[in-house]
């Protein structure tokens, strides 16, 4: 279907949610960037609107098609953006080719995915087609509203929706290579000094691991689970790690309890792909219980510092290192970007991490969750609450 693997996504969160009132096409225009978190380029944009207000949902962007793949694409992409239950969606386009009147670039496209949504009762509210400088509505012909010749691209920042976004504090990224760009490893100098670090780690530990009697295993296991906290509370004071705790903190996340472990207490994965809290004695819970340092309780998952404490901290494991040892953060990083409704952030770290190695489980596991489309579980309230809002009058 495209250059890249999977769609791309984002999910408004309840605690970010603010009412924004897109008027016309070059509000929408200007709110695409801040809602995938980058410009998009060569791109096909599905945005979900639902219940009776027309709320936004999920935002999809994929890879545009060759000409033979485009009814494909439509239908794929369509299949993704219908599990979030639109009434309604806005179509994008983002290409470099001149807009004219008589073939207006990707017509073919447009329509494939209206017939697509038309197919499920799902109606193309409106289609925008953008290049870097200028952007054309596909649906509207009212010469006033929409010429002939295009609406600027300034216009459409200048617009009152832009200028909320900037007050959130919001930035979008120039493009999706900019974002796969961030969870690249730093440069070699910093990934050496690490990588020497967590070859000295697993020098140390080699005798024992594993070995799931030995208290000395146990004990490494927990003190690997006690620095992550240690980190993570630095990092919400706007700390950092040196090359030996970032040596040390990989080589703990090599071991696979480990690894799930500090995913469950410092990410919402778990929580995010069920209904209900993991039982008492439930394996997680208890492997849990078994590492993770005594009187301490969970970190506030619902705090923003803290949610971006965690994500820092995940992102500067990630790329500090390159090889294997980036495996685990890098995982993790995109199941706590998933868990926030990050779905880009999450798929360039998986992207990442099956390039270093296609058999790694979890992250095998995560890429299928990213194509399925699934929403985390805390979308489901978000939908009804959509669909239970009044009408506007």
């Amino acid at each position: 279907m495209s250059r890249n693997r999977r769609a791309s996504s984002t999910l408004p969160t309840p605690s970010g949610r603010r009412v924004i009132k897109a008027k016309g096409p070059g509000d929408l225009v200007a709110a695409i960037p801040y809602m995938l978190g980058f410009t998009p380029t060569h791109s096909l944009v599905v945005v979900s609107l639902r219940g009776p207000r027309l709320r936004v949902g999920l935002v999809a962007r994929a890879d545009l098609p060759d000409e033979a793949s485009q009814v494909a694409a439509a239908r794929s992409l369509c299949t993704f953006v219908r599990r979030d239950g639109p009434r309604e969606v806005i179509v994008l386009v983002y290409d470099a080719q001149p807009w004219r009147a008589g073939t207006r670039p990707w017509q073919d496209l447009v329509g494939a995915v209206e017939d697509e949504l038309a197919g499920h009762h799902v109606a193309m509210r409106e289609a925008v087609y953008v290049t870097d400088q200028r952007y054309w509505s596909y649906t509207c012909t009212r010469p006033w509203c929409c010429p002939e010749e295009g609406c600027t691209l300034a216009e459409a920042a200048s617009s009152p929706v832009a200028a909320e976004y900037v007050l959130q504090g919001r930035s979008p990224l120039a493009d999706r290579a900019t974002l796969a760009a961030r969870v690249a490893p730093k440069g070699s100098l910093a990934t050496a000094a690490v990588g020497n670090s967590l070859v000295r780690a697993l020098e140390v530990i080699a005798p024992w691991w594993g070995a799931q009697a030995d208290p000395v295993w146990t004990t490494w296991q927990r003190q690997g689970v006690a620095l992550f906290d240690a980190a993570a509370d630095r990092y919400l004071t706007g700390g950092a790690l040196g090359p030996d705790e970032a040596g040390r903190l990989l080589a703990a996340l090599i071991d696979l309890d480990t690894r799930d472990v500090i995913a469950v207490r410092w990410t919402r994965w778990v929580a995010s792909l069920q209904d209900k809290p993991v039982g008492e004695d439930d394996d997680l819970a208890r492997r849990v219980r078994a590492l993770a340092p005594a009187p301490r309780t969970g970190p506030d998952l619902a705090d923003e510092d803290c949610r971006d404490a965690v994500g820092r901290l995940l992102l500067d494991l990630a790329t500090c290192c390159d090889g294997p040892g980036a495996l685990a953060p890098l995982t993790v990083l995109a199941m706590h970007a998933w868990s926030f409704g990050e779905g880009a952030q999450a798929g360039v770290a998986i992207d990442r991490a099956l390039r270093i190695d296609p058999g790694y489980r979890l992250a095998g596991l995560v890429d299928t969750l990213l194509r399925s489309g699934r929403a985390p579980s805390w979308v489901a309230p978000v939908r009804a609450d959509d669909e239970a809002a009044r009408p506007k009058a």
